[in-house]
C-alpha cells in the first residue's frame, strides 16, 4: 500500500505548506505578524519544536522575517536569495540557510586569498634558496 505525498512530508512541512499558501492567498498579507507559536501548536497538533522548525522553513524562504522580542512577520516581497541553498560536500548534499551559505564563500574567498599569499611567499623562498644556494658553491 503506497502513501501520498502529503501523508510522507514531516509534520513541520505539512504547516510550512499550510502557512505559505495562507500567504498566497492573502489570509496572511505583506506586514501581518505570522501566528504565535501556541496557534500553530494547536492548529497542526505539533510540539513547540516542530512548529519552530515550520516558521524556520518560511524564514529561510525568504517568506517572512522574525524581529527578536516582537514576532515573526511576511515579507513585502519574498526574497528567495534568503532561501536554504543546496551544498555538495565529500559526504554528500546538505542543506544551509543562505545567511551561512554567505559566511562560508566569505571564509572560502579569504581561505583562497591566504593560500595565494603563501605560495607567492613560497615562491620568494625558493627564489631567495636558489640564489644562497648558488653563493654558497
Amino acid at each position: 500500500m503506497s502513501r501520498s505525498n502529503d501523508e510522507e512530508r514531516a509534520p513541520y512541512q505539512k504547516a510550512a505548506d499550510a502557512m505559505r499558501q495562507d500567504i498566497a492567498e492573502g489570509r496572511l498579507k505583506a506586514g501581518d505578524k505570522l501566528y504565535a507559536l501556541s496557534e500553530i501548536e494547536k492548529r497542526f497538533g505539533i510540539a513547540n519544536m516542530t512548529a519552530r522548525s515550520a516558521v524556520r522553513v518560511l524564514r529561510e524562504e525568504g517568506l517572512v522575517y522574525a524581529v527578536q522580542g516582537v514576532g515573526t512577520f511576511v515579507r513585502a516581497t519574498p526574497q528567495p536569495e534568503l532561501a536554504a541553498k543546496q551544498v555538495e560536500t565529500a559526504g554528500g548534499t546538505v542543506e544551509v540557510s543562505a545567511a551561512d551559505f554567505a559566511k562560508i564563500v566569505d571564509l572560502v574567498t579569504g581561505l583562497e586569498a591566504q593560500l595565494q599569499q603563501l605560495r607567492e611567499e613560497q615562491q620568494q623562498f625558493r627564489q631567495q634558496l636558489a640564489r644562497f644556494e648558488k653563493n654558497a658553491r
